[in-house]
C-alpha cells in the first residue's frame, strides 16, 4: 500500500530524534507539553500504529486498549528498536482488507461499539495522528533543546507543506 510509505517516513524521522536526544532529553518533564515527555508522545504515536498492527489478526482495533508501555517513554534503545520493528512490519503490509474499529467514550457513557473500516483507512488515520504529535513534540524540543535539528517536514502536514510552496 502506497500510505505505508508515508508511515516509515514518519518511524524514520522518529528514529532520527530518538539517536539525537539525551536520555534525559527524552524523559524529562517539559513544561509546554504539560509535563508530559518526549517518550510519552513517541510512545503514544508507535502505540496507535501497534494496536493497529495487533488488531489485523482478529480484525478489531482499538486505540482505546494500548498497554501504555513505561518502556517506550523511558528508553530511547528499545523505542528505536521497536520503531525498526515498525518499519519491517508495514514495508511488508500489503493487505488493505476490511476491520473493525472498536471504539468507547466512557465519560458519555458510549462503551465499546463497533464501526466498519479498512486497513488502509487506520493507516491514513494513524499518519494524521503521528503529524500532530510530532508537531507537539517538535515544538518542546525546540523550545528546550536547542542543540536539536529537524528535518523541515517534521510535524507538518503534507498538504500544509504543499500549500506553503
Amino acid at each position: 500500500m502506497l500510505v505505508n510509505k508515508v508511515s516509515i517516513e514518519l518511524f524514520e524521522q522518529l528514529l532520527s530524534l530518538c539517536e539525537s536526544l539525551e536520555d534525559d532529553e527524552f524523559t524529562s518533564p517539559l513544561n509546554i507539553i504539560h509535563n508530559a515527555t518526549v517518550g510519552k508522545h513517541i510512545r503514544h504515536i508507535l502505540e496507535f500504529y501497534i494496536g493497529l498492527k495487533n488488531g489485523l489478526e482478529s480484525g478489531v482495533v482499538s486505540y482505546d486498549k494500548r498497554s501504555h508501555d513505561q518502556g517506550l517513554e523511558t528508553s530511547r534503545a528499545l523505542t528505536s528498536t521497536k520503531i525498526k520493528e515498525l518499519i519491517d512490519f508495514y514495508q511488508s503490509l500489503s493487505s488493505d482488507k476490511e476491520i473493525e474499529l472498536e471504539f468507547s467514550y466512557p465519560i458519555s457513557k458510549i462503551d465499546d461499539k463497533k464501526i466498519a473500516t479498512s486497513v488502509e483507512r487506520e493507516i491514513v488515520y494513524n499518519i494524521e495522528h503521528a503529524i500532530h504529535h510530532m508537531a507537539i513534540i517538535r515544538i518542546a524540543v525546540e523550545q528546550n533543546f536547542k542543540n536539536v535539528a529537524f528535518e523541515p517536514s517534521f510535524g507538518v502536514a503534507q498538504s500544509t507543506i504543499v500549500y506553503n510552496n
